[in-house]
C-alpha cells in the first residue's frame, strides 16, 4: 500500500477526490467500497478496491476492447469482489502471452472486468467508467504508454462544452 502522504500524486489526488470522508479514508490507506454495473443493469457487482492502483492502460488491446483511446483500471482482489447477474466472457491472450478472462453484458455490451485465466488467487480489474464511484478514483499512474495515442497529451487543450457540442455549433466554448 502506497502511504498516501509520501505520494508525489497527493496533492492532485486530494484535489480530484470527491468528498472529505473518501480522502480521510484514503490518506489512512484504506481500502474504498465501491459498486456498479452494466448501462442496462442486468449486471452489477461490488468490491473493496485499493484507489491508490486506479491505472490508465494505453495498451492496443484495451484500445480496441474499449473502443477507446485508452482504458481506466481499478483492482479489486477476489475476496471482495462480487459478481451478480449472468456476464458473458471471453477469454483472449494478452502480447505477454497471458491469458485474461474479459466479462462483460451479454445485453447492452457493457465491459464490466478482467481477470487472468489460472489456478491461483484472482485479481479483478474493474472498469472505472462502471463504478458508481468513478469520480473518487481518479488515476495516479499510465502504463503501455508507447502505445498511446499521440495526441492524449493534448487533451486539456481542446475547447470543451458542458453539453453534446452538435447543440453548441456557431456557439463558444466553456
Amino acid at each position: 500500500m502506497i502511504n498516501i502522504g509520501r505520494n508525489p500524486f497527493a496533492a492532485s489526488f486530494a484535489t480530484a477526490i470527491d468528498s472529505a470522508a473518501t480522502w480521510n479514508k484514503l490518506k489512512d490507506g484504506g481500502a474504498m467500497k465501491i459498486d456498479g454495473g452494466c448501462y442496462c443493469g442486468r449486471v452489477t457487482y461490488t468490491a473493496e478496491v485499493d484507489p491508490h492502483t486506479v491505472t490508465i492502460c494505453h495498451c492496443s488491446e484495451c484500445q480496441t476492447l474499449s473502443g477507446s483511446a485508452f482504458r481506466t483500471l481499478a483492482f479489486a482482489d477476489e475476496r471482495t469482489f462480487a459478481l451478480s447477474g449472468a456476464p458473458k466472457s471471453y477469454i483472449k491472450t494478452t502480447e505477454s502471452g497471458g491469458r485474461r478472462e474479459l466479462y462483460f453484458c451479454g445485453e447492452c455490451g457493457t465491459p464490466i472486468c478482467s481477470s487472468a485465466v489460472s489456478d491461483g488467487p484472482k485479481a479483478y480489474s474493474i472498469r472505472v467508467g462502471t463504478i458508481r464511484q468513478r469520480a473518487d478514483l481518479p488515476p495516479l499512474q499510465q502504463i503501455w504508454f508507447r502505445s498511446a495515442q499521440a495526441w492524449v497529451t493534448e487533451l486539456a487543450a481542446l475547447p470543451t462544452f458542458q453539453k453534446d457540442a452538435s447543440s453548441n455549433f456557431g456557439e463558444k466554448a466553456d
